[in-house]
C-alpha cells in the first residue's frame, strides 16, 4: 500500500537530512577535487570556493536504511527504484 506522503513528511525529514549528510561526508572523503577545466568552469558560473568541490562517480546512490525512508524513496522515484526491485 503506497505511503501518505503529506502525512509521514515530518517523521522522513530528519532521517533524510541525516542521510544526504551521510553522503556528503562520504563524497568529501573519498571524492576527487575538480580538473583545471572544472575549476574554471565552476568559477564562470559563479561557485565562492570550487576548490572545496569534490565528485565520485558511482553506479548507484545507495538505498537509505531506514525502511519508511526506504518506502518513500522508491514510491516517489527519488532514485532509481528498479535496481532494488531486480
Amino acid at each position: 500500500m503506497p505511503l501518505d506522503l503529506n502525512s509521514i513528511l515530518p517523521q522522513l525529514l530528519m532521517p533524510a537530512i541525516a542521510w544526504a549528510e551521510l553522503q556528503a561526508r562520504q563524497v568529501e572523503l573519498e571524492g576527487q577535487s575538480l580538473d583545471a577545466t572544472g575549476l574554471v568552469l565552476a568559477a564562470k558560473v559563479g561557485v565562492r570556493r570550487p576548490d572545496l568541490i569534490r565528485t565520485k562517480l558511482v553506479d548507484e546512490l545507495p538505498l537509505p536504511d531506514q525502511p519508511i525512508l526506504q518506502e518513500a524513496t522508491i514510491q516517489t522515484g527519488l532514485l532509481s527504484a528498479p535496481a532494488w526491485l531486480a
